[in-house]
């Protein structure tokens, strides 16, 4: 996870940056469930 000079390693930064970007995805389409859910009723 860390390389010799202290810092994050490339890759484990980018696999982080996407796991960030897929669990916003995955919480603005819940949350956009919910409302339409919501709104049916």
């Amino acid at each position: 996870m860390f390389n010799q000079k202290g810092g994050l390693s490339p890759l484990f930064v980018l696999i982080s940056k996407s796991l960030i970007k897929k669990l916003k995805k995955s919480i603005l389409l819940g949350y956009l469930d919910i409302n339409h859910t919501l709104l049916i009723f």
